[in-house]
Formats: C-alpha cells, sequence, structure tokens
C-alpha cells in the first residue's frame, strides 16, 4: 500500500469544495452535510468524508485491486472540453467518462478508476464519490413519506458489460448483510448530527434482517447493462428501513454511480388534425397533396390497443401479441403487437384513443371523425399495462422493438410524477436517441399545472433529445389548457417545446365485448389531457418523415429521386420552427413566447414546410446533421425578398442531439454548447434567440424569429461550436420570404492547418443518388449546399473527394508486421464474425490499423479493440479494460483483394511496451459473417509470426448469434504498426509554430494527440515530429 498515506494526505482541504459539487449534482449531499449556524463546520465535516471515503478506496485497491468511482474535474478557464476530455483520458488511461457538467470554467467527469492513478493527476482536480453523493436529493424523505415504488440504480461506465455482469451485481447487492450496513453507519460519523442517528435508528435499531430479507426478495427486478431497476408494492413502502438498507446497498457497490427513488409512472390524460397543419379547422392542405404519414412506422407505449377496432382492423393478417421484435410490415395498421404488460386493454382504454390520434384510419376506406394525423402510417405497439396498472420498463427493451420494426418516431403519454429533475431514466432515454440519431422520442409534459404551478413538467418530458408536449384548447389561433404542465425543468431547460390542442379529443374506443365498432357504433371516445396533444405531435412527426422520404423539401412538390432520410434533430427543429404563439392560457394567467407554459409555441406545419402551389412564396432550408468542433463558426446568408408576394417571419431554428448527462445534473446538464444569432447587414448588434439578450448555454433548442423582416434586408445565420465535448451533429431550420440564393460560409475560427493532397482530385464516373439516379461529381459539387448529406456515403466520398472536403485524410505509411497465414490449397475461405488473438512485443512499438479480407462485396463495420495482457489474462479478469482504437464501415472484396483499416479517420494510435502482452480483438458486424480466417491444426496459441518486432500467436474465432469462440484460427491480413527505435526516426527538439495552439513541442503534441492528431497530416508537422505522427520510415 505504497500510495495510502500519500492519498490521505492528498490536501488540507477538499479539492472540489462542497458549494461547487452541489452547484453541480443535485443530491442527499445537501441533507448529509447541513448545518444550520456553521459553513466552516459543514467543510469540515465534508473533508473528512472524502477523507474517509478515500482511506475506503484504497483498502479496495490493496486487496481487491478494483477501481472505484471518482468525480475528476479541469477547472482551467476557457480550456474547451474536448481538450479536457483528452487529457483525462490521457492520464487515467480510459475512454469511460461519464460526463457531469462542460462549462468555460469547468469540465467534470465520473470515472472508475484506481486511488494510484488518480493521486498521480496533474492539473486536475479529485474526490471520490461517497454514497450520499450518488444518492438524488430527497431520497430519503420520499422514502419515510412512503412516496416512491421504484428505486433505480445507474451503473457507472464500463463497469457492467453483460447482462450476466448485471444479474450478478444485483445479486450481491440484495445479499448484503448486516456488517456491509454497519461498516456504512459507522462511517457516517462525518456527517450532520441529525443524519447520524438517523441511520444508526434505522438501520440497527429498527431494521429486522429477517423481515427485511424476506421483502427484498419479492421485489421485481429489471435489469440491463445500463442499469438496475428495483420495483415494490405499496405493502413494501411501510418498511421504510428495509427501503434504506436497500437504498445504502446499492449506493456502496463501486460499480453503481446514482441511485434514485421514483413513484409509479400515470397515465396523463376531428378539428385538432386541421389545427396542426396549417392553423385553421378545415383547411388540411398537406391531406389533400397526399402527406399522411404514408410509409412511416410510429411506435407507442401505453396500455394496450383494441386490434378490432374498425381504426386499426385488418382482416387480411392476424396481430400477433408477443414479447419479442418480431413484426409484419405488410399489415393494415398494427405491425408490431410487444406484450410488455399483459396484452388486454380495457374499456375506453387510454392507448386505443392514443393509437388512433397518431395512426387511425377506417378499415373501409372512409373518411372518419376520428381518424388520426397520420392516418396512412402504420403502428408499432409497445404494452405497458399489467394487473398492478402501468410498468416501466428499461428503455432498450421499450425502444429497440419498435426501431426493428422501422419505427423512427415513439410517442409516450404517461410520466413519472413530481419528478422534474434529469433522472437516471431521462438519461437511458437520451442516450440511446444519442445513438440512434435518426429515432424521435415524443412525449407528454404532463397535467399538473393548474394554478400556473411551475417546475411540473414531469420525467421524461426532462430529457434533452425528446420533444415535450404541452396542451391547449382547438380554438384558432389557441389557449393553454390549465392542466398543462409547466416547465422549467428543476436545472433551468425549457419544457414543454411546443404545444398542440389535447382538449375534447375525438379518436379510437376501445370495447373489449365488441367486434369492429366504429363511428356508428360505440368506437369514438373524447379525451383531455397532454396525452392527447402528444399523439398529435407525433402523427406531424410521421408527416415530416415523408415529406423528405418523398423530396418535397426542394420546391414543394414531391420528388422521390431526391428524398432521404431526416436526422431526429432536424424533425424536432421544424416542430420547434412552426411553433405559433397562443393568444392566452385558460385562467387567464399571461403567458409570451418562450416562456416555461408554451414553450416554441403551437405546432403549425404550414410556417415550415412549404407546399407549391399553396399560393405563398415561403421558402425554407433545411440543414441536416452537419458537423461542428470546438471553435469553429458556420455561417448561412439569407436576403429577403424585394416582392411583396410573400409576407410573414423570418425564422431560424437549430436543434443538435446532445450526449447523456448526468442523473440530477443541476446546472449544466446540456454538455455541448452550440450558439444560435443572427446578425443583419449594415446594422451592428447580435439577435440572440429565444428571447434572450445574451447567447443561450442552457438549451439543445435555440430559436431567432424576426416578425416583420424588411425586403432587402441580408441577414446572417451564425452556429457556433462553443463548449463540445467532441464534434457535435446540429441540424438548422430557415423559413420565410427570402430569394432562391442562400449562400453558406464554413468560417472556422482556428486556421486550418491540413495541406491539400496535390493528388486528391474528383473522378470522371457516377455516383449513386438513390436507386434511380446517376450522377457525377460536377453535378454534386454545383448543388452541394442541398446534397451535402451524400459525402457521408463512402462510394460517393471515394469518388468525390475534393467536392466533400476529405483530401486531408491521408493514409499512414507504416512498417509491416504480416502475418502470413494462407488457406489450404484448395479450401473455402472460413468466414466468421471476429477474431481474437495475442500480440507480444519485443520492442516499443505503436499499432496503427490491421489490413485484412472480407468475403463478399458488402458493407461491413470492423470494430478493432486492445486489452493489457495476453487471452488468458483477460478473459479471467472481469474488469479488464477494452481500449477501441479503430472503427471504420469499409465494402468487401472478397479474397483477392486485401483491405486496409489505418489512418487518423479510422484508427487511433496505440503504444505498446516493449516485452509487453497484449490481446487484440477484431469484431465485423454486416448482415452475414464476413471476417476470413486460417485453420492451425496447432490450435491455440500457435506462434503464426514472428519478427524482431513482435510475435503473435493464433486465437479464437467468433461465429454464431452469441459470438461463440472457437480456438484455433488467425486473420488473414497484417498489423500495421510503427516503431520508435529507427535512428532516421526521432522528434525535433524544437518547436514548432501551429497557430491552432502556437509554438509547440513534440512531447506537447504526443501528450495531447487524442485531441490534435489531425495535425500529423500536415507536412510541417509530420516532418517535424515524425515519431510522435507514426510515420517512420519501414524497416529493411
Amino acid at each position: 500500500m505504497k500510495f495510502f498515506s500519500l492519498l490521505i494526505t492528498m490536501a488540507s482541504a477538499a479539492p472540489i469544495p462542497l458549494d461547487r459539487f452541489q452547484a453541480m449534482l443535485q443530491t442527499e449531499v445537501q441533507h448529509e452535510f447541513s448545518h444550520p449556524h456553521s459553513r466552516q463546520l459543514q467543510d469540515n465535516l465534508w473533508d473528512a468524508a472524502l477523507q474517509h471515503e478515500l482511506h475506503v478506496a484504497a483498502e479496495r485497491e490493496a486487496l481487491e485491486h478494483t477501481p472505484s468511482p471518482f468525480l475528476v474535474c479541469d477547472f482551467t478557464l476557457g480550456k474547451t472540453g474536448d481538450l479536457c476530455r483528452a487529457d483525462m483520458v490521457a492520464q487515467l488511461k480510459t475512454d469511460d467518462l461519464m460526463p457531469v457538467i462542460n462549462k468555460f470554467d469547468q469540465t467534470c467527469f465520473i470515472v472508475e478508476a484506481l486511488p494510484s492513478v488518480i493521486a498521480e493527476l496533474t492539473y486536475l482536480a479529485a474526490i471520490p464519490l461517497t454514497a450520499e453523493m450518488k444518492m438524488g436529493l430527497n431520497l430519503v424523505d420520499q422514502i419515510e413519506q412512503r412516496q416512491i415504488q421504484r428505486i433505480d440504480a445507474t451503473f457507472c461506465l464500463g463497469q457492467v458489460q453483460t447482462e450476466d455482469e448485471a444479474q450478478g451485481l444485483a445479486a450481491r447487492v440484495l445479499s448484503a448483510g448486516e456488517r456491509h450496513l454497519s461498516a456504512f453507519v459507522e462511517g457516517r460519523v462525518h456527517r450532520s448530527a441529525d443524519r447520524q442517528s438517523f441511520w444508526r435508528r434505522r438501520l440497527q435499531e429498527d431494521m429486522d434482517p429477517t423481515i427485511c430479507e424476506s421483502i427484498h426478495s419479492e421485489m421485481e427486478l429489471d435489469i440491463s447493462t445500463y442499469s438496475l431497476s428495483i420495483e415494490f408494492t405499496e405493502e413494501h413502502t411501510h418498511y421504510s428501513e428495509c427501503l434504506h438498507a436497500l437504498v445504502v446497498q446499492l449506493a456502496t457497490q463501486p460499480e453503481i454511480c446514482f441511485v434514485g427513488g421514483y413513484q409509479r409512472i400515470q397515465l396523463l390524460n376531428d378539428i385538432a388534425s386541421g389545427l396542426v397543419q396549417d392553423g385553421a379547422r378545415k383547411n388540411k392542405l398537406f391531406y389533400q397533396r397526399g402527406l399522411n404519414g404514408t410509409g412511416q412506422v410510429v411506435a407507442m407505449s401505453d396500455t394496450g390497443v383494441d386490434i378490432d377496432n374498425c381504426y386499426f382492423y385488418d382482416p387480411q393478417t392476424t396481430v400477433m401479441k408477443t414479447r419479442s421484435i418480431r413484426f409484419d410490415p405488410s399489415a393494415r395498421k398494427i405491425v408490431q403487437y410487444y406484450t410488455f404488460g399483459d396484452g388486454f386493454e380495457e374499456p375506453s382504454g387510454h392507448g386505443t384513443h392514443v393509437a388512433g390520434t397518431i395512426v387511425g384510419h377506417r378499415g373501409d376506406g372512409r373518411h372518419g371523425r376520428g381518424d388520426g394525423i397520420a392516418k396512412g402510417a402504420k403502428l408499432a405497439v409497445f404494452d405497458m399495462q399489467g394487473p398492478e396498472g402501468m410498468r416501466r420498463p428499461h428503455v432498450l427493451e421499450m425502444f429497440e422493438p419498435g426501431y426493428v420494426a422501422g419505427a423512427r418516431i415513439h410517442s409516450a403519454s404517461w410520466g413519472i410524477p413530481n419528478e422534474n429533475r434529469y433522472t437516471g431514466f431521462d438519461r437511458d432515454i437520451d442516450r440511446y436517441l444519442y445513438d440512434h440519431p435518426d429515432f424521435l422520442f415524443v412525449v407528454a409534459a404532463g397535467n399538473s399545472g393548474s394554478g400556473n404551478v411551475r417546475h411540473t413538467v414531469a420525467s421524461p418530458a426532462t430529457t434533452k433529445n425528446g420533444i415535450a408536449v404541452g396542451a391547449t384548447d382547438s380554438s384558432i389561433g389557441g389557449i393553454l389548457a390549465e392542466f398543462s404542465s409547466r416547465g422549467p425543468t428543476a436545472d433551468g431547460r425549457m419544457k414543454p417545446d411546443v404545444v398542440a390542442p389535447g382538449l375534447m379529443i375525438t379518436s379510437a374506443r376501445s370495447d373489449p365485448s365488441l367486434r369492429g365498432e366504429c363511428d356508428e357504433s360505440s368506437g369514438l371516445v373524447q379525451m383531455s389531457g397532454t396525452s392527447m396533444a402528444t399523439p398529435l405531435v407525433a402523427g406531424v412527426a410521421a408527416i415530416i418523415r415523408q415529406y423528405f422520404a418523398e423530396g418535397w423539401y426542394e420546391d414543394g412538390s414531391k420528388n422521390q429521386m431526391i428524398g432521404y432520410e431526416p436526422r431526429a434533430s432536424l424533425v424536432k427543429a421544424i416542430l420547434i420552427n412552426s411553433g405559433e404563439n397562443l393568444r392566452g392560457v385558460s385562467g387567464s394567467y399571461p403567458t409570451e413566447s418562450y416562456d416555461m407554459q408554451q414553450g416554441f409555441g403551437r405546432v403549425n406545419m404550414k410556417s415550415s414546410l412549404p407546399l407549391g402551389g399553396d399560393r405563398s412564396d415561403m421558402k425554407a432550408i433545411f440543414v441536416n446533421a452537419q458537423r461542428i468542433s470546438s471553435g469553429d463558426e458556420i455561417t448561412y446568408n439569407v436576403k429577403i425578398q424585394d416582392t411583396a408576394v410573400c409576407s410573414g417571419p423570418l425564422s431560424v431554428t437549430l436543434v443538435w442531439t446532445d450526449p447523456a448527462g448526468a442523473p440530477f445534473c443541476n446546472m449544466g446538464c446540456v454538455l455541448n454548447d452550440l450558439d444560435l444569432y443572427l446578425t443583419r447587414k449594415g446594422r451592428e448588434g447580435k439577435i440572440f434567440p429565444n428571447n434572450l439578450n445574451h447567447a443561450d448555454s442552457t438549451n439543445n433548442a435555440e430559436r431567432v424569429r424576426i416578425e416583420n423582416p424588411l425586403p432587402g434586408d441580408t441577414y446572417t445565420v451564425h452556429v457556433q461550436g462553443i463548449e463540445l465535448l467532441a464534434t457535435q451533429e446540429y441540424s438548422l431550420v430557415i423559413s420565410g420570404c427570402f430569394t432562391d440564393k442562400i449562400t453558406k460560409d464554413d468560417a472556422i475560427n482556428k486556421i486550418d492547418l491540413i495541406e491539400e493532397d496535390s493528388d486528391c482530385e474528383d473522378g470522371f464516373g457516377l455516383i449513386s443518388i438513390n436507386d434511380n439516379a446517376m450522377k457525377n461529381c460536377s453535378w454534386l459539387s454545383a448543388n452541394i449546399d442541398e446534397y451535402e448529406f451524400l459525402c457521408s456515403y463512402t462510394d460517393v466520398v471515394s469518388e468525390c473527394p475534393s467536392t466533400c472536403n476529405r483530401c486531408s485524410f491521408k493514409q499512414l505509411e507504416t512498417g509491416r508486421g504480416f502475418i502470413t497465414a494462407n488457406l489450404d490449397a484448395g479450401a473455402a475461405p472460413l468466414r466468421w464474425y471476429g477474431t481474437t488473438f495475442d500480440l507480444k512485443t519485443r520492442t516499443s512499438l505503436t499499432f496503427q490499423g490491421l489490413s485484412l479480407y472480407l468475403s463478399s462485396k458488402e458493407a461491413f463495420r470492423v470494430q478493432v479493440s486492445i486489452s493489457n495482457g495476453d487471452r488468458s489474462a483477460v478473459g479471467k479478469n472481469p474488469l479488464a479494460t477494452w481500449t477501441p482504437v479503430c472503427d471504420a464501415v469499409v465494402t468487401g472484396a472478397g479474397t483477392g483483394k486485401e483491405i486496409k483499416i489505418e489512418g487518423s479517420e479510422y484508427c487511433h494510435p496505440f503504444f505498446m511496451n516493449e516485452n509487453s502482452f497484449f490481446t487484440i480483438q477484431v469484431e465485423v458486424e454486416g448482415t452475414r459473417p464476413g471476417l476470413i480466417l486460417s485453420k492451425y491444426n496447432d490450435g491455440v496459441d500457435h506462434v503464426v509470426h514472428a519478427n524482431e518486432h513482435m510475435l503473435i500467436r493464433s486465437g479464437g474465432a467468433a461465429y454464431g448469434n452469441e459470438r461463440e469462440q472457437v480456438e484455433g484460427y488467425t486473420l488473414d491480413g497484417s498489423v500495421l504498426y510503427t516503431t520508435s527505435d529507427d535512428d532516421n526516426c526521432r522528434d525535433n527538439s524544437g518547436k514548432v509554430e501551429i497557430q491552432e495552439v502556437g509554438a509547440k513541442s513534440c512531447a506537447w503534441l504526443e501528450m495531447n494527440l487524442h485531441r490534435f492528431r489531425h495535425l500529423c497530416d500536415t507536412t510541417q508537422v509530420a516532418s517535424h515530429c515524425p515519431r510522435t505522427c507514426g510515420v517512420c520510415t519501414e524497416k529493411q
């Protein structure tokens, strides 16, 4: 325990003070260290508690060599989040960082690390996570007042990789005994006196271990690799001491970072469709053009659906109710019915009404009074209703079935009562949406706003990346329903995002005693609530997706030749951009745009989606999935029309899908901060979004609206990357009366050092625009503003690299350690999902990539990861960490063509010390197995290659759905690497002038290579620092 004395004397005061921590996260820390008369005493208790937790973590490392969770911060003023993250990754040797806050003066993450590693950190502040730092604020009081029936525990990143590991952790938590609780009580000595006595009484004096063990065994567990959820009954809430014990057992596990308690979810209960289309009752312009959701699938989680109501009935197919991802795309309405609940819909059921509002359409094809807003779309049902009420699933199970069935929109008309914070459930939703950028989550804001009460928007409407919907009446101009929940969220974000009609909405009615019920036979019912407004917006989202899929966006007429799939952020931006200010609020409360009652206003598609022939020259520009980095600025110039034919506001909306935040985040839930503002030619000053007089650093949706722009005026739209943890995608909508000519300028604040490759020229061949259209690079260059998204496709980039601005991605010239295993003569190639093999270094070297063979001419995703140690040691170590080093989508070419995966676009260099073992894992993802390997009769760990730098041993091949392993195989291809021992390959000792950051040494570049790898693509930097850049020449 050499590090132990160093740790406990790290500082006389905590590196992260109590008040600074409380500003970051809303946790039980506020109560555990409270003292009404002495702030100094609070700080002293805080310091002592952290020192005690360091002792515990140090003992854990000494005895078990297992990590503990720490909050690590970089408080360097003005240092961007991506630089902070890169420095932490370099020092902590892990990429599993859970972001907590990213602001101008602080960037913080939670990371699992050994205390000895934490002790070596430079210019970073770090403290261990104590139990109360993991518990959501007021969790203890909620248990005492019997207000919760569910406890969620969020796993720290990288600690739980499989469901088996999650199951093992759950078993360990539920079996923790009295000794574990006693250790917790003894550690309360550094807390307020009230809390010390509380915990002693609850966990020692009041608790009967036998009763608690019985109660814990009766609870229902829901486990995923993200989190652990435990549900219990109303009767169980009477045994509060047992629930406290459960919370303590969760919060003291090093693999768990957050614990929260929640109530059971609750439901948030023919003219409306016209209002959200064009603001009028009867003029359904989009229906008239055939835009009704055709070709789209919408998923819905609710109580279920009465499948034989005429609005869903399909005489040609049978709806299979099952807890599987099976689906039937040929069905008229319901393509999937997933039974997380009981599969039964009660009379006048909530889910049937919601489903009818989204997609309902009479089976006889006639117009019905209960037609849904997207009556041409289909439905994937996620049934959540059980005998004891609505049950909340894990996010992956809730979203994935519908996604597999083709749904890219999910509608949820339910919420968690009295939960206004950003919760672990919200985090899991945002994580899924970030990983699936084409998937939109539409959710009801809640029905708790009566009396104009703020902070009543309920989770999961508190997610960052979903779109929260409030309710209005169905009048022209709109009045906000008094019951509609108000924002902001607990961390200050604007919610709801938009509003839609939700009073007395007519839709399908369930009646299990009838078959084929319809308009004239008890098949309709009226309901009110944000539950009714939400499916209207989900239906509008389906029409927006159809609008882009069918290519209406160019001139307001259908052109499927140019159709594409929009990002969810673009669909959300269009919905927000369309929002119109309400006339008032029921109950005579005042309201205005961008307030916490109506958000961006009531949805009106006509104001954001041009339709040819609608007697309006209103135009719109849509930017889909544009990438931006910290310090970058991209501008768009628009000129207002001189003619009086068109009148209306200039509206600009920016939306981005933000990375998942930390549960209970307090003042910085948005992690990547982009800024939107407008300037007017000939006028000074900036026009800021969201009715502010300054930049908005709180929300990830921003809108600027100029109600009466003057003809002839030119406006410049500015999008800036301010504080980003990594490169961020955004979507942008510009609508109004402007000329056809829109100019875009990538005004990069940082000087671009990447030199153009003189050999980088567009080809003369054709590129595929869709199944029916072929164009050349000259056409793409002339239309790049509208068709820039095509440059995300590999075949387009390879044919048109100059137009797509990809000339800077140069291949590394690297030395090669060949794996010369060949197929037996005449044998057919073996195709696999992946391989794992050992590499032992003989000298220090840097892994740069791989070459391999893929069996068929289709797209494969290839991922390469490396772990320290040989396969045997890694396989036996449940805490072994894998570092992702390569990730590429490539096209296979059969056994005859070697495919290289290398270079900064696909791989990060991985340094390997001499005389060390490493395990290399290659995973190939495609529609079928495609990796070509060779069999070695000598079996596992046979040396298949050796040179002066390394030796490589045969390993395992992965096959089947579960990726089972068989031994004795090796990769056909090569390991690409550079060495540092060549006398002709040394970094220069002086400094090189880097305009981005000034004069820097090669040692500085090596330390910051994670962030500034692109500098090595320039001749200036690569020639000065060849060893660091990995461009040493190949050994002869």
